[in-house]
């Protein structure tokens, strides 16, 4: 049985290879893998998930595995996973490499205890056997292995360097790891070793050679702050010059984003957060006539709130927010100087909703004029009878917002913004943002303060738009900070009942910005009739101020948990409204997403297209939606392809949402039978072209996604077509 089982496997691996493999897999139809015990576990690389070697007892040290590649590689990294066996993972490994099993050396101790998948990377080994073994407890778990993968390319007993990474000594964080980046991107896509050397090693090295130029910081914050490097933090070059291809910025950040995007100029791709999430074209020589190229984002701040960006022991999925080039998280912007003060656009008192930091709900038993008063008998079921028309402290109810009318409320924000920037003169952005789904005071002063010819043309609490007496309560701030704080901006919200541009404010102080929170349908473009409306209140908020850079937006077109991970398809509407809001201004790009695993894989188009929009706004949809399913679903992008632009198609040209803002949802207008029919079939399609087991798990998740739309809809021929599609 082993024939046919090798015939599968390099079949698998050659289409898989034709399409660009991630990294430089090799074929496992000669290997042979066995226990320590001798016997073979063809579990183990039969390109089936669903079946897994298992030890009979849990993880023990000294417990192994030997792999025989039936001859001789370069070898870089292996790559196993348990599947759904998911607490059977190994928490800790030592590896071993030779061309013999009588003649093996160490290659690395591994701590695996925070990652399911296994992903083990070093420097080229050459060797035709590998060992793994369990180094230490595991848990009490028993080692599961459902699939292996092993990345090399073919061994010369003598390898040829021409090309070498040059390490920065003492190197910044981000250095170290964009050089680990370089290295090992560099193999994957020329196919050949490169050399780790020292600045001293590579004085003597003949061919080319690729480094990072240091930074050098200046000695205290305010030099820093009145620098280039914190003007264009971001600024990055890629320059050659002779043997030497050097990477520069005014930061590590910079310099970080500009390797990056020299590898993205050879053809890599960084598609999920996950450790076979990257794509690389098939290996050959480097095309470097791109150079010499700059690194310069279209949007200032990029951020997302999925978390990803947070899960530093996490590897893939953390470094995956760098090689996309977002750059901030509501936890603050990275740091590239650390142990120094680093400029932060989410201080202290947070991002959304900080009305009730900045007045506490402590002060009312000293202040209660400070403290809103609701009238309207539309809050009787909420406060009751007894406080209406009365100041009600903040635990009367849920979403309260103080009284912005109230002549001391201003002196004590300001007080208190600047006991909360230390030092004075420091570059930062302190939002006030009303409470979400707030409820203003309803007081005299406050009414007073409303601009009586306007309505809320939002879709949030009645009649009344409340941005003038909040622009209001912004502009008096920021006046009061002006001379105290120069350095100091004022962020703030447009938001429900406080969306629409101010008309009693035409111009907006220059150090006051505001993020516009993207209401409308995510699916379909802004030039949509669907999204006049949103499009106008943009265009109103970008007119406010004299000169550019005060704009934000955010958005929760990644926020997609109530569609229950049905196909949405957001990249052309993505694409449309990234290159809006960069002409009138835009320069703070924020979403909310979910970092659900499930989630993410049955729509990761979505992820990826954000990405890298953000980051340049003018890359065609065409090469977005080509780099993603070429490389995502690699022998089956082709159907996949088709799959999605059906959809996508479809909903475009007939003008249809999939629900507004936070709700997705299916409908049979936007799941017609026949349209269904086709989906079905380019799925079906997709499973016979694919012949890799991780482009065939890519295809379940897909067609997961589609089986929940279908089970949702009214019509019962849609619904059966559900049965008839195959996820195993």
């Amino acid at each position: 049985m082993r024939a046919p089982l090798r015939l599968y496997t390099c079949l698998a691996l050659l289409c898989l290879a034709c399409s660009g493999a991630s990294g430089r897999m090799l074929d496992p139809s000669d290997w042979i893998v066995r226990d320590e015990n001798g016997n073979e576990l063809p579990h183990v690389i039969d390109n089936r998930l669903t079946t897994a070697w298992v030890t009979p007892p849990e993880q023990v040290e000294g417990m192994y595995i030997d792999v025989d590649l039936g001859r001789p590689y370069q070898i870089h990294r292996v790559y196993m996973t348990p599947y759904t066996l998911l607490s059977n993972y190994p928490r800790a490994l030592k590896m071993y490499a030779g061309t013999s099993l009588t003649n093996m050396h160490s290659v690395g101790s591994y701590n695996c205890a925070a990652h399911i998948e296994t992903d083990l990377r070093f420097t080229p080994q050459r060797a035709r056997y590998l060992r793994l073994a369990i180094d230490g407890e595991g848990a009490g778990y028993a080692w599961a292995i459902a699939e292996m993968l092993v990345f090399g390319f073919e061994a010369n007993d003598a390898p040829t360097h021409t090309m070498a990474v040059v390490k920065t000594p003492n190197a910044n964080p981000l250095t170290a790891q964009a050089e680990k980046d370089l290295h090992y991107y560099l193999m994957e896509r020329t196919g050949q070793p490169v050399r780790l050397l020292t600045r001293a090693q590579a004085t003597t090295f003949a061919g080319q050679r690729f480094r990072i130029a240091p930074v050098d910081y200046p000695d205290n914050y305010t030099a820093y702050r009145n620098s280039d490097l914190f003007a264009s933090p971001e600024h990055g070059e890629v320059q050659h010059e002779g043997q030497d291809i050097t990477f520069s910025g005014h930061t590590a950040r910079a310099s970080m984003y500009a390797v990056y995007e020299f590898l993205h100029q050879l053809g890599v791709r960084w598609l999920h957060p996950s450790a076979l999430g990257d794509y690389v074209p098939p290996a050959g020589p480097l095309d470097l006539s791109f150079l010499p190229v700059t690194n310069a984002p279209s949007f200032t701040l990029r951020y997302a709130n999925w978390n990803t960006e947070r899960n530093e022991g996490s590897g893939e999925p953390y470094l995956w927010y760098f090689r996309n080039r977002w750059n901030k998280s509501w936890g603050g912007r990275i740091n590239d100087r650390p142990g120094q003060p680093q400029p932060t656009s989410v201080p202290n008192m947070g991002y959304t909703h900080t009305f009730r930091s900045l007045v506490d709900d402590k002060l009312f038993e000293q202040h209660p004029d400070w403290f809103p008063l609701l009238k309207s008998s539309q809050w009787l079921k909420r406060i009751g009878l007894m406080k209406l028309g009365k100041r009600i402290p903040y635990s009367a109810t849920w979403g309260l917002n103080f009284c912005t009318s109230t002549p001391e409320i201003v002196p004590h924000i300001v007080k208190q913004i600047l006991a909360k920037n230390d030092p004075p003169d420091q570059v930062t952005t302190t939002w006030i943002t009303p409470m979400d789904a707030g409820v203003w005071c309803e007081c005299r002063g406050c009414r007073k303060q409303d601009d009586p010819k306007t309505t809320n043309t939002g879709d949030w609490r009645g009649p009344r738009s409340h941005t003038a007496r909040y622009m209001r309560l912004v502009t008096d701030v920021a006046d009061a900070l002006r001379e105290p704080a120069p350095n100091l901006r004022i962020g703030t919200l447009a938001y429900e009942d406080y969306i629409d541009p101010p008309t009693t404010y035409p111009t907006l102080p220059d150090n006051v910005d505001v993020d516009v929170i993207q209401y409308g349908y995510y699916n379909l473009p802004l030039t949509s009739i669907s999204n006049r409306w949103m499009r106008s209140i943009m265009t109103g908020w970008s007119q406010r101020w004299d000169s550019p850079g005060h704009l934000g937006v955010y958005d929760w077109a990644l926020l997609t948990s109530e569609g229950k991970g049905m196909p949405i398809p957001l990249v052309n509407a993505t694409s449309d409204r990234t290159r809006f809001w960069h002409r009138v201004g835009v320069q703070r790009l924020g979403t909310q997403a979910d970092g659900t695993p499930v989630l993410w894989r049955r729509n990761p188009w979505n992820y990826y297209a954000y990405s890298r929009l953000a980051w340049d706004v003018n890359e065609s949809t065409a090469t977005l939606l080509a780099d993603f399913f070429n490389g995502y679903y690699r022998d089956a992008a082709t159907p996949m392809r088709a799959y999605y632009d059906a959809l996508e198609n479809h909903l475009i040209s007939n003008n249809i949402a999939l629900g507004d803002h936070l709700h997705y949802a299916p409908s049979d207008e936007a799941f017609p039978l026949t349209l269904n029919r086709l989906l079905a079939a380019h799925l079906d399609e997709a499973l016979k072209s694919s012949h890799h087991w991780l482009t065939r798990e890519r295809i379940r998740h897909a067609t997961a996604g589609f089986m929940s739309a279908l089970l949702r809809l009214k019509s019962p021929e849609s619904r059966a077509i559900a049965d008839t599609l195959r996820i195993d």
